[in-house]
């Protein structure tokens, strides 16, 4: 289920906001905070789908609140909606530079917060999917990765084997011309351990 988060220090406010979040048809779990300080100390435990919070707060504003949520791991890709009164774009380049990814103007257009949220709830969905992908992905390539050692890990062993029941000097050097390999009855005829030979010139 999807989770929304709504910070403002102002109580009908949020009831406003909690009411028009909670009738989106995602029907989201709806959290409240009256203030930045108590929204961050519960989002470092929690990630959240969505954050709306007030622009103008005690202890920090707005932009200072995302910048803050914005160190969080949970909250490092959420989407977030500065809801704001004043009409100087200052405080918008601000809330943006610190992470900012919407705005809306108090008061709130009941039409314009369902469309606004519904849109960044479906990015934000369809982001949690690409990450899940990537993540399997990935676990698939390790996977491979480790089978295709084992696999060679085999192949190279029952190479060996093959090797050393051949009643034939059979021997291998690098560029360099060391030893990297040396079977049984190579080694046998002159007495010698044919581990003891790899890394030495030939």
């Amino acid at each position: 289920m999807k989770s929304i988060v709504i910070v403002d220090d102002r109580v009908t406010n949020r009831r406003i906001l909690s009411r028009l979040a909670s009738e989106l048809d995602s029907k989201p779990d709806v959290e409240t905070f009256g203030g930045p300080v108590l929204a961050l100390g519960w989002l470092e435990q929690n990630e959240p789908d969505l954050v709306v919070t007030d622009y103008k707060m005690p202890n920090l504003d707005g932009a200072e609140f995302v910048q803050s949520l914005r160190r969080l791991p949970t909250c490092a890709d959420a989407p977030v909606i500065v809801v704001t009164a004043y009409e100087d774009k200052g405080f918008r380049y601000d809330a943006l530079n610190a992470g900012a990814t919407d705005f809306l103007l108090s008061p709130v257009d009941h039409e314009e917060f369902r469309a606004r949220a519904r849109n960044l709830l479906t990015l934000r969905y369809q982001q949690c999917l690409l990450k899940r992908r990537a993540a399997q992905l990935q676990d698939k390539l390790e996977l491979s990765n480790r089978l295709h050692k084992v696999a060679l890990k085999e192949s190279k062993e029952q190479l060996r084997l093959v090797m050393n029941t051949i009643p034939a000097m059979i021997s291998a050097t690098n560029a360099e011309h060391r030893y990297v390999f040396m079977n049984n009855y190579q080694a046998w005829m002159p007495g010698i351990d044919p581990e003891d030979v790899v890394g030495k010139h030939a």
